[in-house]
């Protein structure tokens, strides 16, 4: 048999053994699920302040969870424009509760709002 046939039969199961070790094994999946409730409005001199409270729920372990605040605003007769309000939390098995303030100017007018999850990474527990 020739030598070269047998090195080869020998060193390919190494070297892909080698190969498949250096790639990292799946991250654990993490997702995150909110809610959010309208819980306060209060006039001030220049802005209106909304509260909000977020639940935020994940079944990972550990896991920090981001979510944003989607606030269309009415700020003339004519113009809609939308504001991002970002916010995130560390939570361990389960589910978390924060609250989340909007500075609004007085003259604009809240058309709509929304919140929604958007990335969920987990961590060590």
């Amino acid at each position: 048999m020739d030598t070269k046939w047998i090195v080869r039969a020998v060193l390919a199961p190494i070297a892909a053994a080698a190969i498949g070790a250096g790639t990292p094994a799946a991250a654990p999946r993490c997702e995150a699920s909110v809610h959010a409730e309208l819980s306060h409005v209060e006039h001030k001199g220049l802005v209106t302040t909304y509260t909000y409270t977020v639940d935020v729920a994940t079944l990972a372990p550990c896991a920090t969870a981001h979510f944003a605040l989607y606030s269309t605003e009415r700020i003339s007769k004519t113009k809609l424009k939308v504001f991002t309000t970002r916010g995130e939390v560390r939570l361990r098995n389960g589910s978390i509760s924060k609250i989340l303030k909007y500075d609004m100017p007085n003259g604009h007018e809240m058309v709509r709002w929304e919140v929604k999850a958007t990335t969920c990474e987990p961590c060590e527990p």
